[in-house]
């Protein structure tokens, strides 16, 4: 989900930092183009010298009634805020998703002035009022070309220039039009002139939504009998009997990758659930296991190694046959895992390793700073 903020949203609140815009957070990218940005970084300083005036006015009064004389703030201050302003934003786009700010529109002159002379909104009856709110909506709708397969939301204040006449929370015919000339998917397009009418019907919804399923998370993961027990059993049958060379993230040496021994299977987390009906539940969860693993590996590939590299991998069995040797190596490993629970008769319907990789933590692996550069990996004759 995209969130596309106009300028106008944002004065009333430079540092987002209310409830409304803490959930809206939560839920999707906020995105802010370079007009908007430089939009609201001239309106906050123009708002910090407002008031920086009257504070100094309110102090000359002040002076002129008292013994005791307070200095005046000097106008410096203001592009020192101003400097850590623009900061702020720029680290919050970052935080929110982005890594830099929307780029100017690259529509052109001609079809700006055009625009303007036959005063289609957001331009007014004047045709000079408007050219900056066209650039914000021609990002927005450039936005919803590059990222065309999600929701989008533009919020705006300036219900004058952009929204309809008859109804303020729709959007103006004109831009509707300009929507359906760019061929985009209105469908996927949801236009708001209340950040507060966003949270009430968008945001805290599928906030109820996420809550619900953290209580059920929390449900599955503390019912031990019937569904963290039998999935641990089951990813541990599965590691023991099957053979792992498919799993490309597990780059091990040689080939016939097993698991020799695993050192018990934890749950990491929940990270999906969806409902499949009333009582049936699809759930992708990751667990972690420390395992002891096995390969083989052709003894003549052995002579290439460095001690270094063979430092943590115990040659088991180097006389296997006359060619290949057994290694083995401690592994902490990270299982994917998909299963159908059906909620009502508290039952595992369907299991599935999705992917097997490295886990970056291990309970019993020694770690790297503990070994000198030549220590161990030497090998048996």
């Amino acid at each position: 989900m995209f969130i596309f903020l106009d300028s106008s949203v944002i004065y009333n609140n430079f540092h987002l930092d209310t409830p409304n815009f803490e959930s809206i957070k939560t839920l999707g990218t906020i995105v802010l183009c370079k007009v908007v940005i430089e939009e609201i970084i001239a309106k906050h300083h123009e708002r910090l010298s407002e008031n920086l005036n009257k504070i100094n006015s309110e102090i000359q009064f002040y002076n002129v009634l008292s013994e005791t004389k307070i200095k005046s703030f000097d106008i410096s201050v203001i592009n020192d805020e101003s400097k850590k302003y623009r900061d702020f934003i720029e680290i919050f786009i970052i935080e929110n998703g982005m890594t830099v700010a929307e780029s100017y529109s690259n529509v052109s002159h001609e079809e700006i002035v055009k625009r303007a002379i036959a005063r289609k909104k957001p331009f007014d009856a004047t045709d000079r009022k408007g050219y900056r709110d066209f650039l914000i909506w021609k990002t927005f709708l450039e936005v919803v070309r590059t990222y065309s397969t999600d929701d989008f939301h533009f919020i705006t204040y300036n219900k004058n220039d952009l929204s309809n006449s008859i109804d303020e929370k729709q959007l103006h015919p004109d831009l509707v039009e300009d929507i359906r000339v760019a061929r985009l998917d209105g469908k996927h397009i949801r236009y708001w002139s209340s950040i507060q009418e966003f949270v009430d019907v968008i945001v805290k919804p599928k906030l109820a939504v996420i809550e619900e399923k953290d209580k059920l998370k929390e449900e599955l993961l503390n019912n031990q009998d019937n569904f963290v027990s039998p999935i641990e059993e089951l990813v541990t049958k599965y590691l023991l009997s099957e053979c792992l060379d498919g799993y490309s993230d597990l780059l091990l040496w040689g080939s016939k990758v097993k698991v020799a021994e695993s050192y018990g299977i934890e749950f990491e987390e929940i990270t999906e659930i969806s409902l499949l009906s009333e009582n049936e539940f699809f759930i992708e969860t990751q667990l972690l296991s420390d395992c002891i693993i096995h390969s083989y590996i052709a003894k003549s590939e052995l002579k290439s190694f460095s001690k270094k590299e063979l430092r943590n991998i115990n040659i088991v069995n180097l006389s296997f046959d006359k060619s290949t040797a057994v290694l083995e190596d401690l592994v902490p490993l990270r299982i994917e895992v998909t299963v159908v629970f059906q909620k009502d008769i508290g039952k595992i319907k369907s299991f599935e390793i999705k992917d097997i990789s490295y886990s970056s933590y291990c309970h019993y692996c020694p770690y790297p700073d503990d070994y000198d550069e030549d220590d161990g990996g030497e090998t048996n004759d």
